[in-house]
């Protein structure tokens, strides 16, 4: 007995005689691509199917005339005349997907039930062993997606790789075999991942106010409400319920807090698994007459969700499968004891002559590699079936597991994207020098006394004041009020030479350390004796050097990654300037505990066109400041400026509207006419007078009090205005080569050791 729709309301009882009294309707429940284009089976459940009768696709309504009617036999097929209900037939020339419903009367628009999917619990990374394979690897993709309603392609755009996601390890693997057999395509498989899910345990309030007004039209939303858990059973939707009395929150900005509530969702706090099972109940809100909007709702249900996900208390969901095994009564010692260690729960067991057969439940994180270890404990004999059954809790320890792994992962790529190349000395020193105004801006930082920090001293005067220093420009021993040692002056400055290089100061003198005024003697002639010449380690550090190349634009232009830091001193030289944008204590985990670190966030800049922006976090002050002075100069781009209106003069804004982001803060520069100087906060305001930008308006959303997303937001914007360069299309463009094709005959004739090449 099946029954019928009738706009998602009636149903309606199908009649299965065997006439055609009725109209026709069937159902196209599978796709396969034969020799003669698209086969599609059909499954008649009332009335008669003729060869030239005219059937509807009740999905898109598109009007189709049967041209051939066969009834398959294994890969047979025998031409058929008619086809009546309880039939199963199929035919070609069809556009549609597993699962339409066909009419030959249109007038009724009715649709069958659909046929339930489930949601693909694995996924693995797929790609073609060979690049000239890519065309035929994406038709086989397109073809099995359509013939397969359970597997799921998408593309991963951090990791750059196709995803492919279904029921189980066997089906992706048959499916990369068929891509082999079938379009002569070998691929790769990855490490099967397991679809995680991620849900709240308990209810968390949550009101958030998202107001963004700086004259104009603006951003206005408020919305006040709970977030709870769902019944198990229904641990796989997102329900969103509008509970709001009067006309605090306007209903025509219901989808808006629903489709902002739905995208917060997609990843959550713990591992980056999408958020399910839970109810997002709006119970209050506020609004503006003017400035609220669908937008500004959207980003107040979002920050409303990442409240949640920062106050509430969540768990991780994982896929159970229900698994029947099957082998003979010999080995039923062997595959219990196999299924006890991957925490299967037993449902039942039966003995069926010689063999035994056990229905159990086991999370599917456990099973993979199980048709291996069940043929090799069965001599081959035994075999087994799995199927989706639930979502249920994941054990605590695997969810640490996962958790610590995502952290690490996270962490990884934050390092990579931030990694310093610091050459060192043989005495340990750095080879290379950092500019001399972030040491210089350093005032009464920290006194040691008796090797430990002297509260009444350290952090004086605010922080990080403006004069004296790390070490004056002469680069001699400790000077003015900061970084006084009990003992002196320390034992050298970090001097400067022609090469920005790093000799060591001479011994400092005698001073209070208690106080932090320790006077350093004569280290700056022993800074300068000691410094030592740059020796370039690349093939673009010695191109440099022998003035192959002459500005930093040709570097940026062919793109050619900077790995040395004395590149960007030995073209910018003395026109670069460095700024401490803040300097703040973090909590760092070790194996010997929590311990304090120091991070530093350091601005570079020529006010010319050229901006960099370093980040380092260090035991020591000093050692930090170093480190993101570095990581500043090999992050250094060329910036683009523009005119507002008409070009008189120098450029002197940004040259359209850009965008960056990181994080949740996003920065958006606006072009302003000239004069209106640089409306800002002061982070960005910094950056922009140090890239040569004379006049912008800005605006940012999100987090802007996290000073290090807020800088690395309005950096990517600065960086975004690099790839505004308006071509001359009427003139004739020339192809020009790499620098390290130009130069290749250089580069050969004075080659260096393997020891010393980096590229």
């Amino acid at each position: 007995m099946l029954f019928f729709l009738v706009g998602h309301v009636v149903q309606e009882l199908l009649d299965p005689s065997r006439t055609d009294q009725k109209s026709f309707v069937g159902l196209a429940f599978k796709l396969e691509a034969g020799k003669f284009g698209q086969l599609t089976y059909f499954r008649i459940y009332q009335g008669r199917l003729g060869r030239g009768s005219t059937i509807v696709n009740s999905r898109t309504w598109k009007r189709t005339r049967v041209q051939r009617l066969v009834r398959m036999h294994a890969n047979r097929m025998e031409d058929i005349e008619e086809a009546y209900a309880g039939d199963i037939c199929a035919t070609f020339g069809l556009e549609c997907a597993s699962g339409d419903t066909f009419l030959s009367d249109a007038s009724r628009k009715l649709a069958l039930e659909n046929i339930y999917v489930p949601k693909p619990v694995v996924s693995m990374a797929m790609k073609p062993k060979s690049k000239k394979d890519a065309d035929n690897f994406l038709k086989a993709l397109n073809r099995f997606c359509k013939e397969d309603p359970t597997f799921h392609r998408e593309y991963n755009v951090e990791a750059k790789e196709v995803i492919v996601s279904g029921m189980g390890e066997l089906q992706l693997e048959v499916y990369a075999q068929r891509m082999k057999a079938e379009y002569n395509c070998e691929v790769e498989l990855g490490k099967p991942k397991v679809a995680f899910r991620e849900t709240l345990t308990e209810k968390c309030a949550f009101d958030y106010w998202h107001r963004k007004q700086t004259g104009g039209h603006g951003q206005y939303g408020r919305v006040i409400g709970v977030c709870e858990p769902l019944p198990a059973n229904q641990n796989l939707d997102l329900v969103f319920v509008d509970e709001c009395i009067g006309t605090n929150v306007p209903k025509q900005f219901m989808p808006a807090i629903d489709k902002g509530f739905r995208e917060a969702c997609q990843k959550g706090p713990l591992i980056g698994a999408p958020v399910t099972g839970i109810r997002f109940r709006l119970k209050d809100g506020a609004h503006h007459i003017v400035d609220s909007s669908e937008i500004a709702f959207i980003l107040a249900a979002k920050f409303a969700m990442n409240d949640v996900f920062s106050d509430g208390r969540w768990h991780i969901l994982e896929p159970v499968m229900k698994i029947e095994a099957t082998c003979p009564t010999e080995f039923q010692g062997s595959v219990m004891a196999a299924l006890n260690k991957r925490q299967a729960v037993i449902i039942s067991t039966d003995l069926i002559e010689n063999f035994f057969s056990v229905i159990c439940e086991a999370p599917l994180n456990c099973m993979f590699g199980f048709i291996t270890e069940l043929r090799s404990l069965t001599e081959g004999k035994g075999e087994y079936s799995m199927e989706y059954s639930r979502y249920a809790p994941l054990r605590p320890e695997i969810a640490e597991q996962l958790i610590n792994e995502s952290s690490r992962a996270q962490s990884e790529v934050s390092n990579r994207t931030s990694k310093l190349h610091i050459h060192m000395t043989d005495r340990g020193g750095f080879h290379g020098g950092f500019g001399s105004n972030a040491f210089a801006d350093a005032t009464a930082a920290f006194a040691e006394t008796g090797g430990g920090f002297d509260p009444g001293v350290g952090f004086a005067e605010a922080g990080f004041a403006s004069s004296g220093g790390f070490a004056d420009s002469s680069g001699g021993g400790f000077r003015g009020g900061g970084f006084g040692f009990s003992r002196g002056g320390g034992s050298g400055g970090f001097g400067r030479s022609a090469f920005y290089g790093s000799g060591r100061g001479g011994r400092g003198g005698r001073g209070r350390g208690s106080r932090g005024r320790g006077r350093g003697g004569r280290g700056g002639a022993r800074g300068k004796e000691g410094a030592k010449e740059w020796v370039p380690v690349t093939k673009l550090g010695r191109l440099v050097k022998d003035g192959k190349i002459k500005t930093l634009e040709e570097i940026y232009l062919h793109s050619l990654p900077i790995k040395e830091f004395e590149i960007i001193d030995f073209l910018l030289g003395e026109q670069l300037k460095d700024d401490v944008l803040k300097i703040m204590p973090v909590q760092k985990q070790t194996r010997a505990g929590q311990r304090t670190r120091f991070k530093a966030f350091v601005a570079i800049g020529d006010y010319n066109g050229h901006v960099g922006l370093g980040v380092k976090c260090s035991k020591e002050v000093a050692t930090a400041i170093r480190g993101a002075i570095i990581a500043a100069k090999l992050s250094v781009i060329p910036v683009r400026r523009g005119y507002w209106g008409n070009k008189i003069g120098k450029p002197h804004t940004v040259p359209c509207k850009v965008t960056g982001k990181c994080g949740s803060v996003l920065v958006r520069l606006i072009p302003a006419p000239k004069g209106t100087g640089i409306v800002s906060a002061p982070v960005p305001k910094k950056l922009l007078q140090m890239a040569g930008i004379d006049d912008c308006y800005t605006c940012a959303k999100g987090s802007t009090g996290t000073l290090g997303n807020f800088a690395k937001a309005t950096y990517a914007a600065i960086a975004a205005t690099y790839s505004y360069l308006t071509p001359d299309l009427w003139k004739g463009a020339a192809l020009t080569r790499s620098p390290y094709q130009a130069f290749a005959e250089f580069l050969k004739s004075n080659p260096l050791s393997v020891a010393q090449e980096k590229d």
